[in-house]
């Protein structure tokens, strides 16, 4: 319950994050790893400690990375500095990033 109070304040201060920083891959990047770090972590605790009543699920990491790349793409086609190729390939990885589970699950 307590996430969705605190997962607005976290997209709003990834978007302040962004706009801010002095390097954008590397910001990214540091999310990208956290992201990483917590679905292993995720995967891991259960087979340790197998517990039916607890669940581990999806991390806010992820949801700000993609919020991130989204707003890079944007960035792309309407900011100071037009990049449309890196664009283009951001498009394709957050399109394959958002159908892959329906793919995987078949």
């Amino acid at each position: 319950m307590l996430g969705r109070l605190v997962a607005p304040i976290f997209l709003f201060l990834s978007a302040e994050g962004f706009y801010y920083t002095r390097n954008r891959k590397k910001y990214m990047l540091n999310l990208l790893i956290g992201f990483w770090i917590c679905q292993i972590l995720f995967m891991a605790v259960p087979a340790i400690l197998p517990n039916s009543k607890v669940e581990l699920i999806n991390a806010i990491f992820g949801t700000l990375f993609l919020g991130l790349c989204a707003m890079w793409v944007y960035d792309g086609f309407f900011g100071k500095v037009k990049y449309i190729g890196k664009v283009v390939l951001g498009l394709l990885f957050l399109f394959c990033n958002t159908f892959r589970d329906h793919v995987c699950d078949g």
